[in-house]
């Protein structure tokens, strides 16, 4: 296998007698690119090899033609003179010319005489942050095979490091993997990226058991946030066995790879546990390996969470959209649920009475603690109920721990949906508050994000057709369909009540969705948890498990996710419990 990196994430591969060229780019440096929503690039270096000097070409793969830096004008000249071009089906619709468009998982085999039947498998890419799809457009990466056993080649298209991109690593065996990398990022949207860090895309590699692992996409275009000189810093930090597989491309040199030898080949670096069963090309490296099937390793962010094996890629994709919404879903209106503590804070009181913060989460406001804070009042307690900014995890959690300072006495913390992120960021290290109370709550542990605990298990509603995105002038913001709010967000509420909170709902910036939490106030403070068993944005699955991980005190209401609002009688019994058992 000859390959040349021209630029970018355009790549010349010769192998087997084909030469297949991907995501061609070839326009001259200056010119700046729009890619919608407010997003743009300038290009900053032209191709180091003109298309004109490639001759005939057998493939094209563009993994996406809607953005400039995988496909720009004079790259679509690239186009009517190849042979096959291979494409996701949105942009083959849009190209035409006969170009061939398959979705993840399918495959295409092209044939010619005198040479191996090149078979290509799209792979599934996920060009952003959950629920960017609508953004961003579809994306699918490729894996090339000659042969029966193992696949040649794996181009991973522009995507970021989420389950299902990792899970068809972990089911690939190839001889080389070439990653997209580059951290791409805009001012717009902050810290939201668009595709791999150089860590990520090497970890990639070594899940496909790549033997060497080729980084593109990473120069030549001004939204690009990691230089050369940050992908040897991580070749320099990865284990000294992926190190050694890692191979930058001096660009426009063709440069020789050398296939896998024959004969068994060393297992990938050690991984945790297993989070789906290996593909036909993995239990083939295994066994020529002697051994049973390697524990593939999953992204640190998962590393804690139970495996949930058996599902397809797509229908992971599909539950990481879904639940990642949930994040957004946070907080509603007032509260309820049957609890264990007396609804007029009953029990002998050991101490002062604690001021009560209340935490709103997503598409809502502080008006939905409504319920509950009229029933704490009547009991004699302080109550606020902060307006909680929905900006991003670490400034949010900063303005309610801002809001803690300003209060005497002991606290009793509790937080609804997105807010129990909040809550439980911005707990840590304070002395003064005594318990954490989750109502159909977000509970993260370290390294945890809205995204990564939303795709633990399926069931929710707030998938990416029911919400309505908007940018801002600094951000993506993210609302529930109003169309489907009450079906989703507050199933059990009267239609009316519903219809108004859609349309007062308050958004949550989309950039928070990927924010990993610190270390959880719950390992230190005691908590408790209320499980809504109806809930269609955090499966009940995912509440009982986080709770059962907090080691929380745990009650379950038939409820909705607004659980405070349908029941604000348990909710506030339930707080009130807390309360009795810290004084």
């Amino acid at each position: 296998m000859r390959i040349t990196h021209i630029g970018g994430p355009t790549v010349l591969v010769e192998h087997e007698g084909w030469t297949i060229l991907s995501d061609p780019t070839f326009d001259p440096p200056g010119r700046t690119y729009g890619f919608g929503l407010g997003t743009s690039s300038q290009k900053l270096t032209g191709p180091a090899v003109p298309l004109a000097e490639l001759g005939p070409l057998d493939v094209v793969l563009i993994s996406h033609d809607h953005h400039a830096d995988n496909l720009d004008d004079e790259g679509r000249n690239a186009l009517p003179g190849a042979t096959t071009v291979v494409t996701n089906p949105a942009a083959a619709a849009r190209l035409g010319g006969g170009a061939l468009g398959i979705r993840p998982g399918e495959l295409t085999e092209l044939t010619s005489p005198g040479r191996p039947t090149l078979r290509i498998r799209a792979t599934p890419c996920r060009h952003g942050p959950p629920l960017s799809r609508r953004l961003v457009g579809p994306v699918v990466g490729f894996e090339i095979a000659t042969r029966p056993d193992r696949a040649d080649l794996w181009i991973t298209g522009d995507t970021v490091s989420y389950r299902g991109v990792r899970r068809a690593a972990q089911e690939m065996d190839v001889d080389v993997a070439i990653v997209h990398l580059g951290e791409v990022r805009f001012p717009v949207t902050g810290p939201i990226r668009y595709s791999l860090t150089a860590h990520q895309g090497f970890e990639l590699g070594r899940l496909a058991g790549a033997d060497t692992i080729i980084p593109v996409h990473y120069e030549g275009w001004s939204h690009f946030h990691e230089p050369v000189a940050e992908l040897e810093r991580a070749r320099l930090a990865a284990p000294a066995d992926l190190a050694e597989r890692i191979l930058v491309l001096p660009i426009g040199t063709p440069t020789a790879i050398a296939s896998e030898a024959p004969g068994p080949r060393p297992p990938p670096h050690p991984a945790p546990r297993s989070v789906g069963p290996p593909g036909p090309a993995g239990r083939a490296r295994r066994a020529r390996a002697g051994r049973a099937p390697d524990p593939p390793q999953e992204h640190p962010m998962h590393a804690h969470h139970p495996s949930r094996t058996g599902r397809s890629s797509g229908r992971i994709l599909i539950l990481a959209l879904v639940a990642v919404a949930a994040l957004l879903t946070a907080a509603c209106r007032p509260a309820g649920v049957p609890g264990a503590g007396g609804g007029g804070g009953g029990g002998a009181p050991k101490g002062p009475k604690p001021t009560i913060v209340l935490v709103h989460g997503a598409f809502a406001d502080a008006s939905g603690w409504d319920g509950v804070t009229k029933r704490l009042q009547r009991a004699g307690y302080d109550v606020i109920a902060p307006a909680n900014p929905l900006r991003g995890l670490a400034s949010d959690a900063a303005y309610i721990r801002s809001v803690l300072d300003t209060i005497t006495g002991p606290i009793v913390l509790v937080g609804h949906s997105y807010g129990g992120m909040v809550l439980t960021n911005a707990a840590a290290g304070d002395a003064d508050v005594k318990a954490l109370v989750y109502i159909a709550s977000f509970a993260p542990d370290a390294g945890d994000s809205v995204g990564s605990l939303s795709a633990l298990n399926p069931g929710s509603g707030v998938v990416q057709e029911n919400l309505i995105i908007r940018p801002t002038p600094t951000g993506v913001d993210g609302y529930i369909n109003p169309a489907v709010f009450r079906d989703v967000f507050a199933g059990d509420l009267p239609k009316q009540t519903a219809a108004a909170m859609a349309a007062s709902q308050r958004p949550a910036d989309l950039g928070l969705l990927a924010e990993p939490s610190g270390a959880p106030a719950w390992a230190t403070i005691p908590s408790w948890y209320l499980v809504a068993t109806q809930d269609r944005v955090i499966p009940p699955a995912t509440q009982r498990f986080m709770a059962q991980r907090a080691h929380s005190t745990t009650i379950e209401v038939r409820s909705s996710h607004v659980a405070m609002i349908s029941h604000p009688d348990e909710s506030t019994q339930l707080i009130l419990a807390a309360v009795n058992a810290v004084r």
